[in-house]
């Protein structure tokens, strides 16, 4: 994204602590997250957009 200025996606391992900004393909929204967290790390599973991931637990949790 832009707002990250140039970034060497191989300089950056899969347990940084490092913020990016990412932006939902399904709603628009853009947040900021550290690395570690959107690709998953230590046998956690990845974090996805705070809204999109808000309206689906409440969806799926009034089934």
């Amino acid at each position: 994204m832009d707002s990250n200025g140039t970034v060497d996606v191989f300089m950056i391992s899969i347990g940084s602590h490092k913020k990016l900004d990412w932006k939902c393909t399904e709603c628009g929204i853009v947040w900021a997250a550290e690395v570690r967290r959107r690709v998953g790390y230590n046998d956690k599973p990845p974090s996805g957009c705070p809204k999109c991931s808000k309206n689906n637990s409440h969806f799926n949790f009034n089934k």
